[in-house]
């Protein structure tokens, strides 16, 4: 990067969110030198003198060099936000996530949602650091509507990327001797996180990759329903991704209650990678929704944009198919059927925002929130889920989206 400017400050994010490079210029920036320490959850790249070579790991440590990097960036969020909800509508969507909300997210999407611009719902999860005070800020959206936002609960971030070997793995990675990626969050942050939703009756999400950070997760909040006595409660804690999660470990989700959302693309567009960091046996494994169906859990599909695009039916695809980008088959005993994969996507995902009154199947009384599709995904040939197009896209009965529209107007 230095060879494209050693004075203008340039940044470069790996599409994960989890990794990126920086020049010398944003170090400089950014106060980061030979003596900055790497912070627990993160690092910086460093060459054989131990001086920063401007890659940048996880959360801890990209927060340092993106602080420096913010202020200097020109965004029309608005216009953004109209661009990204047409992508949604695009592929189906009419609820939306916001997985790790900040104050500041907050603020431009009620704003964006004031002005009348939301045509889909958005529920957001705040991180946990900015929680407590988001909330008290904006207490007309926890747990509620307000101009198609709401609050859904709390977001913890326990480790990194498989692919990047940053997840948090109980072994080591295929090929190295004791590196097993590392967490985020020690015990005790983790454990007083679980601690504060149960006791403050609100639903906690744990991004979890390697199934370390599931244990720690799991642990954690089986300590706070012991602590706070109130085991009996409906919160539908949410592990978020289960890349590597365990049969055992999945056992004991069943018993908390606990829901895997499970990034079922990884196979697709990551399973050789997967094969090769973790092996034939683990890396067949990955998103292992038969084992989670297997256990009457409730399992949804989400896809993590813009890591991938918000394609519902291709996720659909991975799920019933398995396959790599190489064509290579992974782990096809974890294959699940075509109906589960829809519900996975549908009622299943209006579970884990406690909407299954009013969202996610086609009954009398709920919300007209519809797709029309090109073809019917339960007769086409399952090889061909992902060719299916969305013809149309209605929110409570509105027609929001329509191919027809689309193609005519040039757009993508």
């Amino acid at each position: 990067l230095d060879k494209v400017s050693k004075t203008v400050p340039i940044y470069i994010s790996h599409a994960s969110g989890h990794m990126g490079a920086a020049n010398s210029a944003l170090l400089k920036l950014a106060g980061i030198t030979t003596e900055t320490k790497d912070p627990e959850g993160g690092r910086f790249g460093r060459n054989k003198s131990g001086e920063p070579d401007g890659y940048v790991e996880e959360p801890p440590a990209l927060m340092q060099v993106l602080a420096a990097v913010m202020p200097r960036m020109k965004m029309d969020m608005a216009e953004q936000m109209k661009e990204a909800q047409q992508l949604y509508l695009k592929y189906g969507i009419t609820t939306v996530q916001e997985g790790a909300a900040m104050a500041q997210t907050m603020q431009g999407l009620t704003a964006f949602a004031a002005s009348g611009g939301l045509e889909l719902d958005v529920v957001a999860y705040i991180l946990k650091e900015d929680y407590e005070k988001t909330v008290k800020e904006y207490a007309d959206y926890n747990g509620k509507y307000k101009n198609r936002v709401k609050i859904g609960g709390v977001k913890v971030i326990l480790d990194g990327s498989p692919q990047g070997k940053s997840a948090w793995l109980s072994k080591p990675y295929e090929g190295e001797e004791n590196y097993c990626g590392y967490p985020t969050h020690n015990d005790a942050y983790v454990t007083k996180a679980a601690k504060d939703a149960v006791r403050g009756g609100y639903q906690i999400l744990a991004h979890c990759n390697g199934d370390a950070a599931s244990e720690q997760f799991i642990q954690s909040y089986q300590v706070a329903l012991k602590e706070m006595g109130t085991a009996d409660g409906d919160y539908r804690p949410v592990m978020i991704h289960c890349q590597t999660v365990r049969d055992d470990q999945l056992d004991r989700m069943a018993e908390l209650s606990m829901i895997p959302s499970i990034f079922v693309a990884h196979t697709y567009y990551w399973g050789d990678i997967h094969l090769k960091n973790l092996g034939r046996v683990r890396g067949s494994r990955i998103s292992p929704a038969r084992s989670a169906f297997d256990r009457g859990l409730k399992v949804n599909f989400h896809q993590d944009p813009l890591v991938v695009q918000p394609k519902m039916l291709h996720t659909v695809w991975c799920a019933v198919n398995r396959i790599t980008r190489n064509g290579v088959e992974i782990g096809p005993e974890q294959r699940v059927s075509v109906f589960e994969a829809l519900q996975a996507v549908t009622v299943n995902g209006a579970y884990a925002y406690f909407e299954e009154d009013r969202k996610g199947t086609l009954e009398e009384g709920k919300l007209a929130d519809m797709v029309i599709l090109s073809d019917n995904p339960m007769a086409v040939d399952p090889g061909k889920i992902c060719d299916i197009c969305v013809l149309e896209t209605i929110k409570e009965g509105v027609v929001r989206y329509t191919k027809q529209q689309a193609d005519s107007n040039g757009q993508i």
